[in-house]
């Protein structure tokens, strides 16, 4: 660095930048604390947050509006679909889990001679072929033939 011949003090730019920068610094710092610190500044501050949130909730609305005149959907639209989704993987979750277990009931039957429901199905009032099963089906007359 160069140095004056008088004062023997440096003179570096950066220096001479720094203590500019700190007076000035300072100089603000006392003056915006000074400001804030009045209940003016706070009332101020208040009323402008206001008027921002209501300037905000009016473009909201707007564009709702305008998203609904040219049907587009909105945020809360798609949110709603989405739920709907939701609760529809759900459901066939349950129904899956349901299957499951009906599946695994019916191999947890014992296998009769031609699969798990024996040689001639499930027996009942209800029957293979109807409400009284085969013995239910009218037999043809002999001459009707």
């Amino acid at each position: 660095m160069t140095k004056t011949g008088e004062t023997g003090r440096a003179t570096d730019p950066f220096e001479a930048w720094r203590e500019v920068y700190e007076t000035n610094e300072r100089a603000w710092s006392a003056a915006l604390e000074q400001a804030m610190g009045s209940p003016e500044a706070g009332e101020s501050s208040g009323k402008l947050l206001e008027t921002l949130l209501t300037a905000q909730k009016s473009v909201r609305d707007n564009m709702r509006t305008y998203l609904e005149t040219i049907n587009v959907p909105t945020r809360e639209d798609i949110a709603r679909l989405g739920e709907l989704v939701i609760g529809l993987e759900e459901k066939i979750d349950q129904l899956a889990d349901r299957l499951d277990a009906i599946d695994e009931a019916i191999r947890a039957r014992p296998a009769g001679p031609t699969g798990p429901a024996g040689p001639a199905g499930p027996t009942g009032p209800a029957g293979r072929v109807g409400p009284a099963g085969a013995a239910g089906r009218a037999k043809p007359a002999k001459g009707n033939r």
